[in-house]
């Protein structure tokens, strides 16, 4: 069946809509889910411990997940002026 470009360009359309659909809705839908744990944490853990502690253990809980992924970045030794500069693409 020979169908014309505007109709098959349609399709494919119609198909990435649907994709970046359930894209946002996931995205929507654990922002929900996020800030929601964030607030139960705070309220609950507000009153169990003084706020700025509250927050430093956040950020030392984030800072213990991220930290595996900086030092595998580095496991091939520190990089050099030239690996930067070749990493841009101007060498």
């Amino acid at each position: 069946m020979n169908l014309p470009k505007h109709q098959i360009a349609g399709s494919s359309e119609r198909a990435g809509w649907a994709q970046s659909r359930v894209l946002v809705l996931l995205a929507v839908g654990y922002q929900w889910f996020y800030n929601g744990a964030n607030f139960v944490a705070f309220k609950i853990g507000g009153d169990a411990v003084h706020p700025l502690l509250l927050a430093t253990m956040r950020f030392a809980i984030a800072a213990l997940i991220i930290l595996p992924f900086g030092l595998g970045a580095c496991i091939g030794g520190q990089p050099t002026c030239r690996n930067w500069r070749m990493r841009r693409g101007s060498v």
